[in-house]
């Protein structure tokens, strides 16, 4: 669990908590990283909608060092899941 120590510090005991927390966090920077500086407006954004948004930014974004990183952290969190329901 050392991979993921600032996880780990929010105390959370489930698992789907924890991957929650990352893809937010993820999906948090790649809108941040691809503003406009107009902002997002997700009032009555379906999630169908919302899902193709996301998907179109981390398709046309560069990724730099910090979201490879926090993808790094993703994958190495979701292995460590798998082990534990092995």
């Amino acid at each position: 669990m050392g991979n993921v120590k600032w996880i780990e510090s929010l105390n959370l005991s489930k698992w789907k908590d924890k991957l929650d927390v990352l893809m937010i966090v993820f999906i948090s920077v790649v809108l941040k990283k691809t503003d406009t500086g107009n902002g997002y407006d997700f009032d009555g954004v379906s999630k169908t909608e919302f899902q193709d948004l996301i998907y179109g930014k981390m398709m046309n974004m560069k990724y730099d060092d910090e979201v490879k990183n926090l993808i790094i952290k993703m994958v190495k969190t979701i292995n460590e899941y798998d082990e534990g329901e092995s």
